[in-house]
């Protein structure tokens, strides 16, 4: 075939613009009772044209979506051009099985098949795992997600399709990452799981919200493609809609549509009902009255740090519990001042900058407010430094884990563990505790069952759960501030 001089220039042009490139393409679309499908040009919807500037210009790129907004079709296309276009390519596509590999592959071969004729490049090598670019030098080829896959390669670029769904996504990711460390290209996509809520492909996601490890997060929501509002939304949800669905959420329509059509990343992220250790209904009640802090006149704290939002009352209970965080800057630092007959949270403490010793100081200068009652640090290793400075500062109404009071602290261990969410789960449920914190109820958000360790109550990946533990040492000992109240003595309390 005779190249004419425009289509060199068309050639050149395609080479070194993406997005020009991606003009030129036309995809396969399956007709519909209401469509004809065929061959169709590719559609240029402002988050197609979005993504694929994000694609040109980072490195390591993670992608959540919604179902059917073209992501597929972009990688495809992706692919191609820069096979096409850069001397000895090595393109690594990886996906939960080798079907769904091929698939993808098969999309790079249909965008190929449609492109104008100068822009065909005869493969030397095109089976349905592997293409073969002899021009170019360049390969594209598919794998199944295992442990080790590709890793014997060195790579321009890995895609990892539907991310979440990759069984060996924690370990692959480890052997396959250094592929591309001398410069390389990795791109995870996946659509969210509500079901798998502590995900590699989601705690990728949230490292790269808060700017953690180097990731760019893409969010691409339902309503990216024209047409899809809130009304296609209602239409969808109706038609997954059944009678007699598990009340817990497993199977209902607020599922299928989490899973396939997210409105926001906080509804993508939001674990299933099912797996979620809190009853979400009692917490949405919940963080609609959460409040602002009291500002105070004349009081010995500092109030930037230390939150009142009710006033020590005489004749009333109060205990405090503490978790402290491992390392400034990483987990929260929480104190919780209980009010044991009401349930309500009267005042906090939750940093991420404070040292151990600092929140030894400002609650002792917190805990001053309420009269100085009871108090349970969590003994872990920086909770240690907490309690020495506690001592250090003449805090004399610590709590003890043993009755011959010789360990003070609360020790959270597999049964203690068990015992305080066991404690504070139907205490949250059933409205008997009230938290003014947003933060602190956005943590109880964030706890959930986790199948994988045998219904263990943690935080979620990307969530934090020290609110909630520095809330149930205070509710799983508030019989002991309401004895001493009492005037009662019983060393087991102390």
């Amino acid at each position: 075939m005779q190249v004419t001089e425009d289509a060199v220039v068309e050639q050149i042009k395609c080479a070194g613009d993406f997005k020009y490139f991606l003009s030129k393409c036309c995809l396969v679309v399956a007709p519909t009772m209401d469509k004809p499908g065929g061959v169709k040009p590719m559609e240029m919807w402002p988050h197609i044209i979005s993504t694929a500037d994000i694609l040109l210009k980072e490195r390591l790129i993670v992608w959540m979506k919604s179902r059917q907004v073209g992501a597929s079709w972009l990688i495809a296309a992706y692919v191609l051009w820069f096979a096409t276009s850069h001397k000895g390519a090595s393109i690594l596509l990886l996906s939960k099985d080798e079907i769904a590999g091929v698939e993808l592959l098969d999309k790079v071969k249909r965008l190929e098949k449609n492109l104008p004729n100068y822009l065909k490049f005869e493969a030397d090598e095109y089976s349905k795992l592997h293409i073969h670019y002899s021009y170019w030098d360049s390969h594209i080829r598919v794998f199944a997600a295992t442990e080790t896959a590709g890793v014997s390669f060195t790579a321009s670029m890995v895609v990892c399709d539907e991310w979440e769904q990759q069984q060996y996504a924690r370990r692959n990711f480890d052997e396959i990452k250094p592929t591309v460390d001398a410069g390389g290209q990795f791109i995870g996509i996946f659509t969210p799981n509500p079901e798998d809520p502590s995900s590699f492909a989601k705690s990728k996601f949230i490292g790269a919200l808060s700017g953690d490890n180097g990731f760019m997060p893409i969010f691409t929501p339902y309503d990216c493609v024209p047409g899809r509002d809130e009304e296609w939304w209602e239409a969808r949800y109706k038609e997954a809609s059944c009678e007699g669905f598990d009340l817990d959420g497993v199977g209902s329509p607020d599922l299928y549509m989490a899973r396939n059509y997210p409105r926001s990343i906080d509804e993508a992220l939001a674990p299933l009902r099912t797996s979620s250790a809190f009853d979400r209904d009692a917490l949405d009640a919940m963080i609609g009255k959460t409040e602002n802090p009291l500002k105070l006149a004349n009081v010995d704290i500092d109030q930037s740090i230390c939150h009142v939002y009710q006033r020590f009352l005489i004749g009333e209970a109060y205990v405090c519990g503490t978790d402290t965080s491992h390392g400034v800057g990483k987990d929260y630092s929480v104190s919780v001042i209980l009010d044991c007959n009401t349930g309500a949270v009267v005042a906090d403490i939750c940093s991420t900058t404070l040292t151990p010793e600092a929140l030894a100081y400002h609650t002792v200068k917190l805990l001053k407010l309420y009269a100085d009652p009871i108090w349970f640090i969590e003994d872990n290793d920086w909770g240690r430094t907490v309690i020495s400075t506690a001592q250090n500062l003449g805090y004399r109404n610590l709590g003890y884990r043993d009755a011959d009071k010789k360990h003070v602290g609360w020790h959270t261990g597999d049964v203690s563990r068990f015992n305080l969410f066991g404690a504070l789960i139907p205490a949250v449920n059933n409205g008997h505790i009230t938290i003014f914190n947003k933060e602190g109820v956005k943590q109880l958000y964030d706890c959930i069952k986790n199948a994988k360790k045998d219904g263990r109550i943690e935080a979620k990946k990307g969530g934090h759960d020290d609110y909630p533990i520095a809330l149930g040492i205070a509710y799983i000992n508030r019989n002991k501030a309401l004895n001493r109240s009492m005037g009662i003595y019983n060393p087991t309390f102390y």
